[in-house]
């Protein structure tokens, strides 16, 4: 809930968020999202993991395009 409003959020939106909400501060690549998250060996782009948290951004932060609950981390 956010303002008291309760945010649909899909399952796999829902596990995500939740599963970074328990891990505070903590900087994971897409890979290791997927393995903690999807609980799989996924095969495809592992650039889904930026559409799903996309998708939460999109719910959840008062601007999507200057997240703050959820930042990208970029690498040297």
């Amino acid at each position: 809930m956010i303002n008291n409003q309760l945010i649909p959020l899909t399952a796999l939106e829902f596990d995500l968020l939740r599963f970074l909400a328990s891990h505070p501060g903590r900087v994971w690549r897409r890979s290791e999202l997927i393995q903690e998250v999807w609980d799989y060996e996924y095969v495809g782009d592992q650039r889904v993991v930026d559409v799903h948290i996309g998708q939460i951004r999109k719910k959840i932060e008062i601007d999507a395009t200057q997240p703050i609950v959820i930042q990208t981390v970029g690498w040297l």
